[in-house]
């Protein structure tokens, strides 16, 4: 008489069948995810060369050296002095100049009154400066 074999025995024959179709699967997907990658990357070296020169062709500047103006600005005519000195009279106002706050300043024009005004008068003076240096970089090439 030949014996059925037990429910595990027949469970891990299937199990390991399985297992080899699901570890030859695995094997080719990582194989072909790695073949993908390396084409990706031997193809992109060449789609650099191609976007570089099309950037160029458009005009767009790509290192550093591309971007220094032909030819140079003088030192009297650069803005960028200009520039820093606004910047740093901007950043050395205080929060709080003559007790009022910078969202008196912005509420100044939503919401009229004497207090507003008030700080909306000493917001312009205190600004009235990096304004007038913003003016002067910007007719500056």
């Amino acid at each position: 008489m030949i014996r059925k074999p037990t429910l595990w025995k027949r469970f891990r024959k299937r199990l390991w069948k399985i297992s080899k179709w699901g570890l030859g699967f695995l094997g080719v997907a990582l194989i072909s995810g790695y073949v993908f990658v390396r084409y990706d990357y031997l193809t992109a070296a060449d789609d650099l060369e191609y976007q570089e020169s099309l950037a160029r062709q458009n005009g767009f500047h790509l290192t550093a050296e591309d971007m220094k103006p032909r030819p140079p600005v003088k030192p009297e005519e650069n803005a960028a002095p200009t520039y820093r000195r606004m910047i740093a009279s901007i950043k050395a106002v205080p929060d709080i100049e003559r007790g009022f706050t910078y969202l008196d300043l912005l509420s100044a024009a939503s919401a009229p009154g004497d207090d507003n005004l008030k700080a909306a008068r000493a917001g312009i003076e205190v600004y009235t400066r990096a304004i007038e240096l913003a003016k002067a970089a910007s007719a500056k090439p």
